[in-house]
């Protein structure tokens, strides 16, 4: 019956949090509680919009499953679990996202709109879980914000190699176009 109270929220989604790290638990369970926590994160500023909890600790809760989830993504990764590593790639960017709209901010991190190199891993992940479609849609955001083909250029060479296999010229010609485009103006 106190599920629904916010200081109930605020201390599962805390417990959650450091439950996350807890080795006796499998990767799966650790991915679960750690989405369990955020929810409850979100669901205590949903019930106590001013957050007295939060801001006592300065919105640290939410930093830290966005750090949580993207070291957890990168071991998953570094083991070759790339389902894994791409569902906490995708939570990484829920709570970044999460963060910026709330317009929370800290002292020792800026987190961006654009946050590159979460949306690389997120979509080598994508990818090597043979989720291609949706490694195109990440990709596709860095080179649509113009992100360098020199800082990225392991994503141009996956656009290249997807539309050539896909047989889809019109995007396979705007992909080289803006490789070249930058060849020319670096």
């Amino acid at each position: 019956k106190n599920q629904k109270k916010p200081d109930a929220l605020f201390f599962k989604g805390f417990t959650y949090k450091f439950s996350f790290k807890d080795d006796l638990l499998t990767d799966e369970e650790k991915l679960r509680i750690a989405g369990e926590s955020m929810s409850a994160f979100q669901m205590y500023v949903s019930a106590d919009p001013k957050q007295p909890r939060l801001k006592l600790e300065g919105y640290a809760s939410f930093r830290d499953l966005y750090f949580d989830f993207y070291d957890f993504g990168i071991r998953q990764f570094n083991n070759k679990n790339y389902e894994m590593a791409y569902q906490c790639f995708k939570k990484a960017l829920e709570v970044k996202d999460y963060i910026l709209e709330k317009k929370y901010e800290y002292t020792e991190v800026k987190f961006s709109k654009l946050d590159t190199n979460l949306i690389v891993n997120t979509g080598m992940a994508a990818s090597q879980a043979k989720h291609e479609e949706e490694a195109v849609a990440y990709f596709r955001q860095l080179t649509d914000a113009n992100v360098s083909a020199k800082e990225v250029s392991a994503v141009y060479e996956f656009l290249v190699d997807y539309y050539n296999k896909k047989k889809d010229k019109e995007s396979l010609n705007q992909i080289l176009a803006k490789a070249r485009s930058e060849e020319h103006t670096s």
